[in-house]
């Protein structure tokens, strides 16, 4: 998967809601760099599934989520900072909400940590961005001044955001060398190689790595773990590049 270069913005119609318009008549990151350019504040609805949007204000980004029922619950309880009793119910007593970020308020007032929310939110910001990179015909519209029950007050740093979206397509493309389809399935190898000498690993590879059995393949454990795409094969290459992970067919 490679994401598109970046093209001329070509005209988009206008409303009383903002801007709308098509994924393949407009690059996504043009549409980002004139909301962010014009200093924008309101939400980006791209149509399709449960529901894609991102939360704008002027230098911020304050959510981008691929469906609260389904990317954004995944992110969170995958966290394990609510049970999904909790995040039902919040979701449910907040979508009607108007007031940005009602649902973080609520989901703290439940026990989540907040720090680690808001890291859950962000990485799941930054992901949901970099996948709208990707080619898609979905149709998108902007209804400035509106907000979103999981928008983080205070937002992200605009520039910091597009940032580490960047530095997420740079690394994808060596991790796409490695790891071609979340169909692949994985194992850990029998021995470490003899030159690898000591190894650290984040909990989350050392997770990652007891759950590689041979019969799961990335989209299972992507699912089971809770995080992005990205994230999990991100843990999935190092492992393979120390050589305690590696592909049924041989490949590397």
């Amino acid at each position: 998967m490679n994401p598109r270069s970046s093209v001329t913005v070509p005209p988009m119609s206008s409303s009383t809601s903002g801007l709308e318009g098509r994924l393949d008549e407009v690059q996504f990151a043009d549409i980002l760099r004139l909301l962010h350019t014009s200093r924008q504040e309101g939400t980006l609805h791209l149509e399709g599934g449960d529901g894609i949007v991102v939360v704008v204000a002027p230098d911020e980004v304050r959510l981008a989520a691929n469906g609260v029922g389904t990317g954004l619950r995944q992110a969170v309880l995958g966290g394990g900072l609510v049970n999904a009793d909790t995040w039902d119910r919040v979701v449910a007593d907040t979508t009607d909400a108007t007031d940005g970020g009602e649902a973080i308020r609520e989901l703290e007032a439940a026990g989540a940590d907040p720090q680690r929310l808001r890291a859950r939110i962000y990485e799941h910001t930054v992901a949901t961005l970099f996948e709208l990179l990707l080619p898609s015909d979905v149709r998108f519209y902007f209804t400035r001044g509106e907000s979103h029950p999981f928008a983080s007050d205070p937002g992200f740093p605009f520039d910091d955001v597009l940032t580490d979206v960047r530095h997420r397509v740079d690394e994808w493309r060596e991790i796409a060398k490695a790891i071609p389809s979340t169909t692949m399935v994985l194992r850990r190898t029998p021995r470490l190689p003899l030159s690898s000498g000591p190894i650290t690993l984040s909990p989350e590879e050392f997770e990652l790595l007891a759950l590689l059995d041979g019969r799961r393949d990335v989209a299972d454990l992507i699912q089971i773990l809770g995080m992005s795409a990205f994230r999990v094969m991100t843990s999935l290459h190092r492992l393979m590049a120390i050589g305690a992970a590696e592909s049924l067919d041989g490949g590397s």
